[in-house]
């Protein structure tokens, strides 16, 4: 008998034991530690063969202490299982993971330049300090957020290789990072413990820590953060099906076939195709979200597959100017018609387009609902253009009583959310942008494993409190996305819809939040915010509050590339 044609909206088999942890699962630990590494040379002259024998035998050491997203997933379905059962974080479960990334011109050293030749991303290819200006990252050289002036990754302090180390333990994580260090000065041939000297120096250490109390899962700003991310198709395992992303959406449930379900592994989360973040597998379509490309995203060498982008960005936040800036203009917008009785945390909100506690604009115009925010079936469950559809049913073993929260009602002039309020820069969901439907919406979205660094801006900051530095000292987030290609997806959301006064919503202004005006010397950004019956009123945003101050283009190879094409011993 002939055989079934495939079908081609089937999910593929991931091969989990190759992909890096970080990229799929996302490694959520409290507590991380990135350390910038430089391949030592002389001057301008290439590395030395000895140096370079020395890099690859350190990563051969290395591989098998790099986390794989068959780890990462396993022991992020057991914290969920027990979170789930016991109603908290169950206590004494913990892990310590590693992840690594390479630049360019790295991969250029361990491989060839004809390897290296074979990735198209020209934004990978070039760098981020050459390509920030196309950010609209500042051009003056003296400015804070100039590639000269960044505390890593600029023309004065470049790094070839960015090491990740996380962990639910600040012991484990000190002792992990310790190994590391050591390994990096006390490099040994794997095969025969030949010690070969060091080869790679640290130019720039950053430690990511999760905010204390009342900030937990906050960013500085103080809005709750990591709420809308895409669920990623694809299988860990296909008897029984077991999804990289888990489906809580219960099809037997619905009254009829309902066309979301095959689209959202849970309310407002879609899916979607693993080749949008891993390269060698099945692509995102643009004009249709169910069935994936015809060909697979391979845009590199062969040994490319399982591997994806990584973009760090270190964005250090100015949280008392953005303070200053919502208590002085909330009070001159409650002047207006329309905005009464605006307060500095509502207009806050508008900037970000949710409330501090995560419940959406969309979903609570007015005043915060904080059980909407802590609600994940819910708090991601909304449209800006079209009225929102009743709320999807769920599995019953996922012991959620309902969504009866107030659905998202249309919104197609931006007064509820105004246009350019970030969340909806970023992913304008079902709204037809300037690119096309929500089906090409979905091939920009990124995969995005940020954390804060740096302490909290103190609520009362005192003498006392200025005496201590608290207040003068840097904090930000470690931004951290994947994807397969940094043109795409990072840095068509920061150029074509952050930082665009117009685009995807064809009006608004800039995002206040993350964009950037390329007007130099001013800078200045505009925020349009609307009242029902009201013309629009513009706001004028003269500071920045987000300021890149270092990062880097990086790939992250399968686990198996790292020991046996980048690490592969010199002929």
């Amino acid at each position: 008998m002939p055989e079934e044609p495939e079908d081609p909206t089937a999910e593929e088999l991931l091969e989990a034991d190759q992909i890096q942890g970080n990229i799929l699962a996302g490694f959520n630990k409290d507590h991380q530690v990135f350390l910038f590494l430089r391949i030592e040379q002389t001057g301008e002259k290439a590395p030395s063969q000895e140096t370079v024998a020395a890099v690859k035998a350190w990563l051969r050491a290395l591989a098998p202490q790099i986390s794989s997203l068959n780890e990462v997933h396993r022991f992020n379905e057991l914290f969920r299982t027990l979170r789930a059962r016991l109603g908290r974080d169950p206590h004494g479960v913990s892990a310590t993971w590693m992840n690594i990334a390479f630049s360019a011109a790295a991969l250029e050293i361990l491989t060839s330049s004809q390897d290296v030749a074979e990735f198209k991303d020209s934004f990978f290819l070039d760098g981020l300090p050459a390509r920030s200006s196309d950010l609209a990252d500042p051009t003056d050289e003296t400015a804070e957020g100039h590639p000269n002036q960044w505390v890593v990754g600029g023309p004065r302090n470049p790094a070839d290789i960015l090491v990740i180390v996380a962990s639910d333990s600040p012991a484990a994580l000190a002792e992990r990072v310790a190994q590391l260090k050591a390994s990096l000065s006390q490099a040994t041939l794997p095969e025969t413990g030949e010690a070969i000297g060091s080869a790679l120096r640290i130019v720039w250490e950053e430690a990511g820590e999760t905010l204390p109390p009342p900030l937990t899962g906050h960013e500085h700003f103080g809005f709750k953060d990591g709420i809308s991310q895409p669920g990623v198709r694809g299988l860990i395992r296909r008897s029984p099906a077991e999804y990289v992303t888990p489906r809580v959406i219960d099809p037997a449930k619905s009254p009829q076939p309902d066309p979301r379900i095959p689209e959202f592994a849970r309310p407002g989360q879609p899916l979607v195709w693993p080749g949008q973040f891993v390269f060698g597998y099945k692509a995102q379509n643009p004009n249709d979200a169910r069935v994936p490309r015809e060909d697979l995203m391979m845009s590199g060498p062969a040994w490319a597959r399982n591997g994806s982008y990584l973009v760090m960005r270190r964005l250090r936040q100015d949280v008392r100017a953005f303070r200053d800036f919502v208590v002085s203009e909330s009070a001159r917008v409650s002047a207006l018609s329309g905005f009464e009785g605006m307060t500095p945390k509502r207009f806050a909100s508008m900037l970000v387009g949710r409330w501090p506690g995560g419940s959406p604009l969309a979903r609570s115009p007015l005043s915060e609902d904080e059980d909407l925010g802590r609600d994940g079936f819910a708090n991601n469950f909304f449209q800006f253009e079209l009225n929102s559809p009743p709320p999807l049913e769920l599995k019953s073993d996922v012991g959620y009583n309902g969504d009866t929260f107030s659905l998202s009602m249309e919104d197609s002039k931006g007064a509820v959310c105004p246009f350019s309020a970030h969340v909806r820069k970023v992913n304008p969901r079902d709204i037809t942008t300037e690119r096309g439907t929500r089906q090409d919406v979905l091939t920009r979205l990124i995969l995005r494993r940020g954390i804060p660094f740096g302490p909290p801006y103190p609520e009362d900051p005192g003498d006392a409190m200025l005496a201590t530095g608290e207040v003068g000292t840097q904090r930000g987030l470690i931004f951290v996305s994947y994807q397969t290609s940094i043109e795409n997806q990072f840095a068509f959301l920061q150029t074509n819809w952050a930082n665009h006064g117009r685009n995807p919503n064809r009006s608004g202004g800039e995002d206040p939040i993350i964009g950037q005006s390329p007007d130099e010397p001013r800078r200045h950004r505009f925020f349009e915010i609307t009242a029902p019956g009201h013309p629009p009123v513009t706001r004028e945003l003269v500071e920045e509050w987000v300021i890149p101050t270092g990062g880097g283009f990086f790939f992250s190879p399968s686990i198996s590339a790292i020991s046996e094409v980048l690490g592969r011993p010199l002929a």
